[in-house]
């Protein structure tokens, strides 16, 4: 998972918890530039962070590694990804972005639900 997977699993993370980044900054005692960098995919966690992001969140070391892409992803979300790659491209152009809308459109109805 690249630094902009990461940074969208954190702050899908921290809408979970109702927190802001000044809130994980104080959790993990990390520089809040830190969080930043992460939170918008400038960087990547290393081993150390991650282990304390785990901490902060309450999160298992394993849940964390494998969104930063340190352990692959489990077998379940591999098969997952490669089904919908493989339908995503088949379709044409014009379905693949009308797919996309309605992505973002569930997903913005399940932020507003959490909300």
């Amino acid at each position: 998972m690249g630094s902009e997977k990461f940074a969208e699993w954190l702050k899908r993370e921290l809408e979970s918890k109702h927190w802001r980044q000044a809130d994980l900054a104080k959790a993990t005692h990390l520089d809040s530039a830190v969080i930043s960098n992460l939170i918008n995919g400038k960087r990547g966690p290393g081993i150390d962070t991650c282990n304390t992001i785990a901490r902060a969140l309450d999160l298992p070391l394993e849940t964390v590694y494998r969104a930063a892409g340190i352990l692959p992803l489990s077998t379940e979300e591999t098969l997952r990804e490669t089904k919908m790659k493989g339908i995503f491209k088949q379709l044409s152009e014009e379905d693949q972005d009308e797919l996309i809308q309605i992505a973002a459109f569930k997903l913005d109805k399940q932020k507003a639900r959490k909300a």
